[in-house]
């Protein structure tokens, strides 16, 4: 990750007031003073570089269904971008081979990503189970991109 990468202040700052009144004294109280808080919101906003509003927004709805206690970091990245069914993913890579490249339809930027990167040749003549391992990592360290790529 680029050092200087981070989320802007003002979307940090409106993260931390939304944690603050989601959680109450559950995330208040690990906040003991200034000091905490300028580590919170510098850790956070280097660990959420690159994502975007509508991802952050997924991370804060997630978060309201699954987590009674304010989600650690890593959890909240996994609550924005959630990883695709990999199965579904990759048979959704592997018609895609198929088609011309305007007709393609993506159901995320990790499965195009994941597709760019992956062999194309195993795309086309391997089944899910001989692909599992490889295409799973593939989308993992896709959804680890910091930041990740438009399509």
């Amino acid at each position: 990750m680029n050092a200087l990468a981070k989320l802007a202040d003002d979307w940090i700052d409106r993260l931390y007031e939304r944690f603050s009144f989601m959680y109450a004294d559950r995330f208040t109280k690990i906040m003991k003073d200034e000091e905490a808080v300028g580590s919170w919101k510098l850790t956070w906003s280097e660990g959420l570089a690159g994502f975007s509003g509508e991802e952050i927004r997924r991370g804060l709805q997630t978060s309201l269904t699954r987590s009674e206690w304010p989600p650690s970091l890593p959890e909240f990245r996994r609550f924005c971008r959630p990883a695709p069914a990999y199965e579904s993913a990759f048979n959704e890579a592997a018609n895609n081979l198929t088609k011309e490249p305007h007709d393609r339809k993506w159901s995320s930027p990790a499965v195009y990503w994941a597709f760019v990167g992956y062999d194309k040749q195993t795309l086309r003549h391997r089944a899910w189970d001989y692909c599992k391992k490889s295409w799973t990592e593939q989308i993992d360290a896709i959804l680890n991109d910091e930041p990740l790529p438009p399509i």
